[in-house]
């Protein structure tokens, strides 16, 4: 749990504002351009003049930005998904294959899912754009379809539907970011940046003081799995986070669109340079560093805290004027003994809230007047009031706020008596709970037992 509302950005290399890679910063600069009024960036990194290759392909006459430090031009779109008419992977093969690397990157969740980060209406026009991708799991269909029964407002800056395409930009000349993986290619203006991989999706994800997202739930306890993550490739391809904050070079993504680009325009890339590393290694020293945090109590230290604090540095507080994207959340997350009971909850919020009694909505049904009310003026009035949230560039600074909050509730880091594994503890609680670990509570439960038949 956090103490504030949230977004995530999630980048498939480290980004932020506070990188020292040449056009990292830029680049950050122009996706909070763009915030808050969309869920997902398609980055295309193919330089010319083949590239930007997902712009052509969906965009006859694609515009351009200028950055906010006026290095260089960028291309930025706005694009609604339900815009498109169907495409198939020959129409266009770039940007199929940017979300298939997507959708792969999550097919196997083990603590995140796809449609925990992306909104299920974003996924649904996704597979009617692309029906050849298989975007929602038959395991997802039923958790997505439920979201999908509280219809975001059409009002408001946020669509869950958009993405916005974009390139790299050109930074000045000058160092070599330490980060490419192909040959600089130089341009009248600057250098391009060469991010890690040819076509990055960067997800946008709001969520509430809950971990609660428009499709799902960021975990509470993610710093958990962090710290009790083996390897470098669990962080990187397992739990699918260390790529936000431990830079890895070789990538089966790349594969696959190279492949395109030496059958498309018989370009021969310049691949990785050989003999490199997995990772730089990052994703190994930070849970080290947040193990030993925790197993020496430095909470309780003064200069315990200072150590917690560095990580913040990667957390903006943005000031926002549009919060429909939290109360649709809100709305998704609400249980009841059933769909009819479910809705009766949200209107009954609407009435206390907003003042928007369920009398005074014209539709015939609960489902039609839930939303109704979300266009309602009384409720548009209220979620464009400014409020602040916390921007979190990676997991790595969202983890350390979760376990900072989960400290002051004095629900402390601590081992299971039962199977030794990290969970939260309370003055009630030394085992795991059924959410925290599955296997553990059976566990639990079978030793009961046998105590039981024993006595």
């Amino acid at each position: 749990m956090t103490a504030w509302k949230g977004e995530l950005i999630a980048a498939p290399w480290p980004l932020s504002p506070k990188s020292f890679v040449p056009g990292d910063k830029e680049l950050s600069y122009l996706i909070t351009g763009h915030l808050p009024r969309t869920p997902v960036v398609l980055l295309d990194a193919i330089e010319d003049p083949y590239g930007p290759a997902t712009t052509r392909e969906l965009l006859p006459d694609p515009a351009e930005i200028w950055d906010p430090d006026e290095f260089s031009r960028a291309c930025g779109d706005d694009l609604d998904l339900r815009a498109l008419s169907p495409r198939s992977g020959s129409d266009a093969p770039f940007t199929q294959l940017a979300i298939q690397s997507l959708l792969s990157t999550y097919a196997r969740p083990e603590v995140i899912a796809l449609g925990d980060l992306v909104p299920p209406e974003w996924l649904q026009a996704a597979q009617t754009a692309f029906p050849e991708l298989p975007t929602v799991s038959e395991t997802s269909l039923p958790r997505w379809s439920r979201n999908l029964r509280i219809r975001y407002p059409h009002q408001g800056d946020f669509r869950p539907t958009r993405v916005v395409l974009a390139s790299p930009p050109n930074p000045p000349k000058g160092p070599t970011p330490t980060h490419r993986v192909r040959e600089l290619t130089a341009v009248p203006d600057g250098l391009f940046h060469s991010p890690p991989v040819w076509l990055a999706i960067i997800t946008i994800t709001p969520f509430d003081e809950e971990g609660r997202t428009l499709g799902g739930q960021l975990p509470l306890d993610l710093w958990r799995h962090f710290i009790s993550a083996q390897t470098a490739q669990e962080l990187h391809e397992g739990l699918r986070i260390a790529d936000t904050f431990c830079l890895r070079d070789f990538r089966s993504e790349n594969d696959s669109i190279e492949a395109e680009l030496r059958r498309k325009f018989h370009w021969q890339p310049a691949g990785p340079c050989p003999n490199k590393p997995y990772c730089e290694g990052q994703c190994m020293i930070e849970p080290d560093a947040m193990k030993a945090w925790i197993e020496g109590q430095d909470w309780r230290k003064p200069w315990g805290s200072g150590i917690a604090s560095d990580y913040t540095a990667n957390i903006q507080e943005v000031d926002i004027s549009d919060s429909t994207a939290y109360e649709v959340i809100w709305a998704r997350s609400v249980r009841g003994t059933s769909e009819d009971d479910r809705l009766r909850r949200i209107l009954t919020r609407f009435d206390s809230t907003y003042g928007i009694p369920p009398d005074e909505l014209t539709a015939s049904d609960r489902t039609g007047k839930v939303s109704e009310a979300f266009e309602h003026q009384l409720f548009v009035q209220n979620v464009r009031k400014r409020r602040l949230i916390r921007r979190y560039w990676g997991y790595l600074p969202l983890m350390w706020d979760q376990l900072r909050s989960s400290i002051e509730e004095e629900h402390f880091p601590a081992h299971c008596a039962n199977c030794g594994g990290w969970m939260t503890k309370t003055k009630r609680k030394i085992f795991h709970s059924r959410e925290e670990d599955d296997e553990c509570d059976r566990d639990q439960a079978k030793k009961r037992k046998q105590v039981s038949r024993a006595g």
